[in-house]
């Protein structure tokens, strides 16, 4: 049976058939492979133009009925490309350079009530916020634990348009003597409603998790280290309202987070305006304010991005996108962050 799936699998991955491709279906196990290739080619402020993998992937998705509504489920990613080094500078997404399993979880569903799974794998604080429409100009969303190596996560089914859900994250190392880095939870609950044309959506989710952070000076460092790192607490918090009309939808999202002993907060305000011209084509834009520091040492970030977007076919998707930022600091030195590009995406 093994090698029977394993054949299917391939042959389905070759088809580039529409959607997830059910490769084995047989006595309540049923097997689904789908993925993408996506490929970006930019040019960023004072770097050459380049042509990179934004994230290809092949995912397979188990399921087996236990009876009752009951199932257990695994899921494995794939990837492609993964940064690398060099001289010194990261290379960003050299195309198939390595093979690496993203996302690897096991769980079980039970049917009306939702699911419960455990491994590396995007958590309920990823599916938060409403605004970011574009394609690889990501939007505030770093404020919460949105993913985990070592992730509990549970997320409810759907009533009536809302779902609610959390997660725990353990630290990469669980050795009591290391710090806990990365180590905390989120929560989050959100609501979806569609009567005719009108939608609308709430969404809102807190995070709290621990941070590596500096020593106060003055703390002698043990010897071989040049520098003394402790465990912070950082809470944040993302709200976000969306209101759509046939084609025309407006998000807004906004971020804060805080870390404790560190002076200042970081706060982001996100507005993204999306329109269908038809259903191949779409236009869309995305305004970003954000201040970070503590009073006097503030650093102002300002950014918009704009773009098109085409589907060439249901599983084929082009588009042409661009944004243009700018952080100032306390100083009034100001860093432009300017990139546009073009992408292609291909699923199956």
């Amino acid at each position: 049976m093994k090698k029977t799936i394993v054949a299917l699998a391939v042959a389905a991955v070759a088809a580039t058939s529409a959607n997830a491709a059910t490769v084995y279906n047989q006595d309540g196990t049923k097997v689904d492979v789908n993925g993408s290739v996506r490929l970006l080619l930019k040019k960023e402020k004072d770097m050459r133009g380049d042509l990179i993998d934004n994230g290809s992937r092949v995912s397979f998705k188990a399921s087996h009925d236990l009876g009752e509504g009951l199932s257990a489920l695994g899921y494995a990613e794939l990837r492609f490309s993964k940064d690398v080094e060099k001289d010194g500078e990261v290379v960003k997404q050299p195309i198939g350079n390595q093979v690496h399993a993203k996302r690897l979880y096991a769980g079980f569903a039970y049917e009306g009530l939702g699911t419960l799974t455990f491994g590396n794998q995007l958590t309920i604080g990823d599916d938060v916020g409403v605004s970011d429409y574009t394609y690889f100009n990501s939007g505030i969303n770093d404020v919460l634990i949105t993913s985990g190596q070592k992730a509990i996560n549970f997320k409810s089914a759907d009533f009536n348009g809302f779902t609610f859900g959390g997660a725990y994250v353990f630290s990469g190392d669980a050795n009591k003597e290391a710090l806990r880095d990365g180590r905390g939870f989120v929560v989050a609950g959100l609501y979806n409603r569609q009567i005719g044309d009108v939608g609308f959506a709430l969404e809102a989710a807190y995070s709290q998790k621990y941070v590596k952070q500096e020593a106060q000076p003055g703390v002698v460092p043990p010897p071989g280290q040049d520098k003394v790192y402790k465990d912070e607490k950082e809470k944040g918090f993302l709200v976000g309202a969306e209101l759509s009309y046939a084609g025309l939808a407006l998000g807004v999202d906004y971020a804060q987070s805080k870390v404790t002993n560190k002076d200042g907060k970081k706060r982001a305000l996100e507005v993204g305006l999306n329109y269908d011209l038809n259903d191949k084509a779409k236009v869309y834009t995305d305004f970003i304010w954000a201040k970070e520091g503590p009073k006097g040492d503030t650093d102002r970030t300002r950014k918009i991005a704009v773009g098109f977007g085409y589907k060439l076919h249901k599983q084929v998707e082009t588009f042409v996108e661009g944004a243009w930022g700018r952080t100032k600091d306390a100083d009034g030195t100001t860093a432009k962050d300017n990139v546009i590009g073009t992408g292609l995406r291909v699923h199956f």
